[in-house]
């Protein structure tokens, strides 16, 4: 079966693989569904983009307000742990944790206290969700090992 293309170029140059009117009325049936598909994507496309423009526009004054809170706001809102770092010079944010053994998982390093509890205040500004399947690489090793 050749493409579309093909039967189309072939169409123009007199080419066709019918006899005579046969070919044509069928290659412009093909032409019209395909015409009707690119339009029917490019009005969802279209629909797509008007879609994140506004929840672009939206994000502004959510994002300003979360960068406007005070660091006991911040605290009373996170929806990621943000603890201290085992050398306690930095902080991190934990966005995930182990389904299997509840470690952490997904852990941002930052200089400051403030600067991990706005990244978390953030994610939930966005509407992130952690993942509430996932296993560590160890844990998922081990788990494979006791299965076999």
């Amino acid at each position: 079966m050749r493409s579309l293309r093909a039967r189309v170029r072939a169409w123009f140059e007199g080419r066709t693989s019918g006899t005579g009117s046969d070919a044509a009325p069928e290659l412009g049936e093909d032409l019209e569904r395909e015409l009707r598909r690119a339009q029917a994507r490019l009005m969802e496309a279209r629909a797509e983009i008007a879609a994140l423009r506004r929840q672009k526009g939206e994000l502004r004054p959510v994002l300003a307000h979360v960068l406007k809170k005070t660091d006991e706001e911040l605290r009373a809102s996170m929806r990621c742990a943000v603890q201290p770092a085992e050398d306690l010079r930095k902080w991190e944010a934990v966005t995930e944790q182990c389904c299997l053994c509840g470690c952490d998982m997904g852990v941002y390093p930052f200089s400051t206290e403030r600067e991990a509890l706005v990244f978390s205040a953030l994610l939930e500004a966005i509407g992130y969700r952690p993942g509430h399947n996932t296993a560590c690489s160890s844990c998922y090793a081990e788990y494979i090992k006791d299965c076999i």
